[in-house]
């Protein structure tokens, strides 16, 4: 990755683990706050967060009625890819391979994570990008893959 790869007029799409740790606060928090780009979510994988609320609130220490607000608050900066565009490209990001060192090269994507399908097709469907830090995103070719510490590095926010 470079400086040169981040096209801030490219939708972003932050997948459900980036979220959670926002939740948790930090620097994640900060970004998803205060990002020079757009952020974007798949409508349908908005149920992942819903269900690991309640380790959140274990981890983090924070009331059911704090994570609310706070997702709320984040989900102000983030907009929602509509579930019938994610599924206009659902059929592509299942059959992205994802050649993975310690896998087969020729594996689909589908054969991963069905929740991987879904950001993948969503940022297909944004002809955007992804923010994750789940490496199965860097074995595939159908869009670019960020990291949070490549957000940090290329992002204006100031930290």
């Amino acid at each position: 990755m470079s400086p040169n790869d981040w096209q801030a007029d490219k939708p972003l799409i932050v997948d459900t683990n980036t979220v959670l740790s926002g939740l948790v606060g930090g620097v994640t928090r900060k970004l998803l706050l205060e990002s020079d780009r757009e952020l974007q979510y798949p409508a349908q994988s908005f149920d992942e967060i819903e269900r690991n609320k309640g380790v959140i609130q274990e981890r983090a220490n924070l009331s059911a009625t704090t994570i609310d607000t706070l997702l709320e608050t984040i989900f102000k900066n983030i907009s929602l890819v509509p579930k019938s565009q994610v599924l206009q490209y659902r059929e592509e990001a299942m059959m992205v391979k994802s050649p993975h060192p310690d896998a087969n090269p020729d594996r689909p994507f589908h054969d991963r994570d069905e929740s991987d399908v879904v950001f993948l097709a969503a940022a297909a469907a944004a002809s955007g990008d992804i923010w994750s830090d789940d490496g199965v995103f860097k074995h595939q070719d159908l869009v670019t893959w960020y990291r949070t510490e490549d957000v940090i590095d290329y992002t204006d926010v100031n930290l």
